[in-house]
């Protein structure tokens, strides 16, 4: 009986520590070495790869990135958005957001920034699943 109370408790605590360690392997600071443009909170990285991004589609050179946004709860939700030369295909993977959708993809027209008094947002716009979709905010 002993045994059964400590096998039913061991199998609790594998299962709740394989559970929440998932989203918390991917830190802001290893999406950052590994070249992700990430965005927690007001904190941003990597933006010089994301105005390279902007640039590339400027010129219709085709490009790819990565975006890692954290949510409130420190999920991470990844983007990875390849641009051809005339669309962007988007790849979003929010299945290690406790929240999260799973995985979808669709494509946009074009990325569109809407300036604030104390940021910049950027959207993408055009997008076959909706007609447009939040991507990044940037603080001035």
């Amino acid at each position: 009986m002993m045994r059964r109370g400590l096998l039913v408790i061991s199998t609790f605590l594998l299962l709740a520590t394989g559970c929440s360690s998932t989203s918390q392997n991917y830190t802001y600071e290893t999406a950052i070495q590994n070249g992700d443009i990430v965005s927690e909170g007001t904190t941003t990285g990597n933006l010089d790869k994301f105005y390279k991004f902007l640039a590339d589609i400027e010129s219709h050179q085709p490009s790819d990135v990565k975006i890692t946004r954290y949510t409130k709860e420190g999920d991470p939700i990844f983007s990875n958005l390849k641009f051809d030369g005339e669309k962007i295909e988007v790849f979003e993977d929010s299945s290690k957001d406790k929240f999260g959708g799973g995985k979808r993809t669709f494509q946009c027209l074009s990325i569109e920034q809407q300036e604030k008094a104390d940021e910049i947002a950027y959207y993408l716009a055009g997008c076959d699943n909706s007609s447009q979709r939040s991507m990044l905010t940037i603080k001035k």
